[in-house]
């Protein structure tokens, strides 16, 4: 069974809200910062290290 049709077969109330807030570091010092809102995720991703020596950061 695809995802698709078991999703649509879940009994209302038995899937599990996960909060993706959150802010993660890694060894590098890259930082990505995840910010939900109802439907969607935004977030930005700042890396440490970049080609040209500064810091490269994405959204």
């Amino acid at each position: 069974m695809s995802r698709e049709k078991a999703l649509a077969r879940a009994l209302p109330g038995s899937v599990v809200v996960v909060n993706f807030a959150a802010a993660w570091k890694n060894e590098l010092g890259a930082e990505l910062v995840i910010t939900p809102s109802d439907f969607e995720l935004s977030g930005e991703y700042r890396s440490a290290v970049s080609s040209s020596g500064s810091q490269a950061k994405r959204q």
